[in-house]
Parts: structure tokens; sequence; C-alpha cells
């Protein structure tokens, strides 16, 4: 299991539906989906805070993929794909000790992508 948190940017509307997607409570599912909490910071951001059963790539990027080819009833997105969506702009960080995941994504454009494990003092 990764824990992660995810700063979001846009509107309240799309942040929302940002959310509903990850977690699995609308129309639009994003991969395998999460257990996630949201608070809202301001009326155009957001902390999401979350565990998923793997990692975040298999999950929220791959499993959509795979999902998405499977004819399911409901429509399967990457992480990604709901950024542009929805129009919104996130950056991700998860940890599963020793592994990290990091990325940046502004409506759609990936602006930073990492992952690896952590330096023994816990950083990367």
């Amino acid at each position: 299991m990764a824990s992660f948190t995810i700063k979001i940017k846009g509107t309240k509307k799309n942040i929302s539906k940002f959310f509903s997607a990850l977690t699995h409570e609308g129309d639009v599912r994003m991969g395998r989906g999460a257990e996630a909490d949201i608070c809202y910071l301001s009326k155009r951001e957001a902390l999401i805070t979350g565990i998923c059963k793997d990692n975040i790539h298999n999950d929220l990027i791959a499993e959509a993929k795979y999902r998405s080819s499977l004819d399911a009833p409901k429509e399967s997105i990457t992480l990604f794909d709901a950024c542009k969506k929805y129009r919104v702009s996130m950056v991700l960080h998860s940890e599963d000790a020793p592994f990290f995941e990091h990325y940046s994504c502004s409506r759609g454009k990936i602006k930073e992508s990492r992952s690896g494990f952590l330096d023994p003092d816990g950083t990367f």
C-alpha cells in the first residue's frame, strides 16, 4: 500500500469531479481508485490524502489504460487524463518506503514524473 498527498488547483467543481473519479464515486473512474479524503484550502485549491493498494503508477495510470480496453460500463481514465478532463493542476507525492513516486501535471500536460528508491536518510 502506498500513502499519497495531492495538492490540486482548479475550480471547486472540477476538483470535486477529479476527487469523485479518484474514489470511484461517479460515472468516471480513475484506474483502480483509492481511499482518500479531501480538505479544501480555498475556493481553488485542495489537499487530497489517501492510500492506494499498490502504487500510483499501477493503480491510477497503468490500470486505467487496461480497464478502458475491457469495454467497462463506466469511463476509465488515467490520473493525467483526469487532469486534462477536469482542467486541474496537481502535484502528487507518494511513499511506500523505500519506494517513492512524484508527479506534477497541469491540465493534462505532465510537468514532472519521478520514481525510485529513497536514500537511507529518507530523501530522494
